[in-house]
This record gives structure tokens, sequence and C-alpha cells, in this order.
């Protein structure tokens, strides 16, 4: 089981770009962020409720099972990432099948910033990324990702969404990502007015309904 205190933001697709120009700026964070391989998960969509999430993530075999423990374990207050901190599980069984038909697809492309925060304060290590995806190397044990991505929905639309999630044990995970929020709230990040906090169940359930 994995325990993360995560906060996310979505909005629709526009013409501006100034929110990933300045995540991927190397002047602004003093180096790149990490580009994973894009994927395509498939999730189950329960418009009822947006506390459990499951999905087939990529290529791999499997369920991935998320479940939302607190929904506001905390109030971010770190201008422009301000909102409720929730705490999530995830668990992992190959013993539960999911039918593909009964899920929507939603293609992603990543850009990923991670922080190691076993020190006294959150280091930046993105260039762990690509080894821990390819199982040659394993993230810090406490630490928090940050990261925009571009999400394409089940109808072909585009979003974009910013999150930030940190992991390890239950009493450390709230105050990781509020660090790591302020690291890079401190870097002249762009506002995010216009933008909806919510988790990706909630988002997928929003926008499944408004096209029925």
């Amino acid at each position: 089981m994995l325990i993360t205190a995560e906060i996310r933001w979505f909005w629709p697709d526009d013409a501006s770009t100034s929110r990933l120009d300045w995540f991927v700026s190397s002047q602004r964070h003093g180096g790149p962020p990490a580009e994973p391989a894009a994927r395509v998960d498939r999730y189950l969509v329960d418009g009822v409720q947006p506390e459990l999430g499951i999905k087939l993530r990529g290529g791999r075999s499997g369920v991935e099972i998320k479940g939302l423990v607190d929904a506001r374990a905390a109030v971010l207050s770190s201008p422009p990432f301000d909102g409720a901190i929730e705490i999530w599980s995830k668990w992992w069984t190959v013993d539960i099948g999911l039918d593909a038909g009964r899920t929507v697809e939603v293609e992603k492309r990543r850009w990923v910033r991670a922080f190691d925060s076993t020190g006294p304060k959150p280091v930046e290590v993105s260039e762990l990324v690509p080894a821990c995806y390819l199982g040659t190397a394993e993230m810090p044990a406490r630490g928090c990702n940050v990261e925009v991505t571009r999400v394409a929905g089940p109808e072909g639309e585009v979003w974009w969404t910013m999150g930030f999630e940190a992991y390890g044990a239950l009493s450390t995970v709230v105050e990781d990502l509020v660090a790591a929020a302020g690291v890079m709230a401190a870097r002249r990040p762009p506002e995010l007015s216009d933008a909806v906090c919510q988790s990706y169940p909630a988002w997928l359930g929003s926008i499944v309904d408004q096209g029925a």
C-alpha cells in the first residue's frame, strides 16, 4: 500500500503555454524536468462518487485501485498553489480484472519534477526519474513529485493538469507536500486562477457527465 498527500488543478486547453513554459524552464528551476514516455490509462468512471479511482495503467498488467482517505487533511496556502490537500491510499493487484469496455481512455503526456524530502529541506532530484521508470534506480523513501500533464479525454478534448503528490509515511506526507509547494512557489509560477482544484476521479466524473 502506498500513502500519498495530493493536490491537483485542471484547466481546459487554450492557446497559452505560459504554465508549461515556466515548468520546463531550466533557467527558473536550475535544470530540466523529466519527461516520462506518454501513456494511455483506462479509468472506470463512477459519476456518483469521486472517492475511488480504478484504472488500467498504461500497458501494465493488473488494476490500480486508489481510495480517498481524507478530503481535507490540510489546507495548502502557498500562492498560487492554494486548496485542500487530500490523503489517498493506492493498491495494485493482478487478481482483479477490469472490463475495458466499461472504462474511458485518457492519454497523458507528462513533465515531472521530483523532490527528495529525506533531509531538512526538499532537494530536486528530477534526474532520477528516468532511471526509476526503467527500474534501475529507486526514488527516495520520502519525496514529492510535481507534474504538469497534457491529458486528452474520452472524447478527444484536451485538458491540462498540475499536481503535487507526496509519498512516504502518513505522518510526513502533508508536510513534504507543503515544503515542495513552497519551493515551487518561490520560482515565480503563473497564476492558477482559472484552474479547478480537484482529483482525477472528480475531474473525470465532471467531464463524462457534461458529455452525456
